[in-house]
């Protein structure tokens, strides 16, 4: 990508409406454990922490991380 292209996809990326959820009180409590349980980094199991937390579905491209996370629900 050029510059051009790279600052386009970056203001499409501003104009979506994100959460932003700071990894403390229950979430981080789930996500340790999950990181513990699963073998999982911390980055990798906020995710599913986060899953757990909204009862909602995560999902993944990550091949390497879906393998280790399919036990993980």
């Amino acid at each position: 990508m050029g510059q051009t292209e790279l600052e386009n996809a970056g203001d499409a990326l501003m104009r979506f409406r994100m959460a932003l959820y700071p990894l403390l009180g229950d979430l981080k409590t789930i996500c340790l454990t999950l990181a513990y349980l699963y073998g999982l980094t911390v980055y990798d199991a906020s995710y599913l922490a986060l899953g757990k937390l909204l009862s909602g579905d995560v999902y993944t491209a990550d091949g390497k991380s879906s393998k280790r996370r399919r036990g993980a629900k």
